[in-house]
């Protein structure tokens, strides 16, 4: 129940932001001059490594836990260091806020992806002997 659970949400999040990536840039990819780095960076990280972590955790890789934590991280850090680059810009509040979002998914990820035990199982060092 715990990895279809996992599963649905790792489509749902990452689907959502490969759209929205797509639905923003589709101005830019539309025409080859405004396609530089920057573009393909984001690309990169914002339709590629989601729809990889959710291939990898469709068929059951350990790697999926990184990539699904680690590719919203990145670009967290991507859009933070945007923001702060263009820190005079108009729209840095807006980079801002997409550095959260990132943020913010990345530690969701990382609250599916911990592993938890089942409340009746004693731990270590809680009124439990050890000899």
């Amino acid at each position: 129940m715990k990895r279809i659970v996992r599963f649905i949400w790792v489509l749902a999040a990452n689907a959502f932001v490969a759209w929205f990536t797509i639905l923003r840039l589709r101005a830019a990819l539309s025409t080859r001059e405004t396609r530089d780095a920057e573009v393909w960076l984001q690309i990169l990280l914002e339709v590629i490594a989601p729809t990889l972590g959710f291939l990898l955790e469709g068929v059951g890789r350990k790697s999926a836990k990184w990539v699904n934590i680690g590719w919203p991280t990145v670009a967290g850090i991507f859009w933070l260091a945007e923001a702060l680059w263009w820190h005079s810009d108009p729209f840095f509040g807006v980079l801002l806020i997409l550095s959260l979002a990132m943020f913010t998914l990345g530690g969701l990820m990382a609250l599916v992806y911990r592993p938890t035990k089942p409340v009746d199982e004693p731990r270590p060092g809680y009124g439990v002997s050890q000899t």
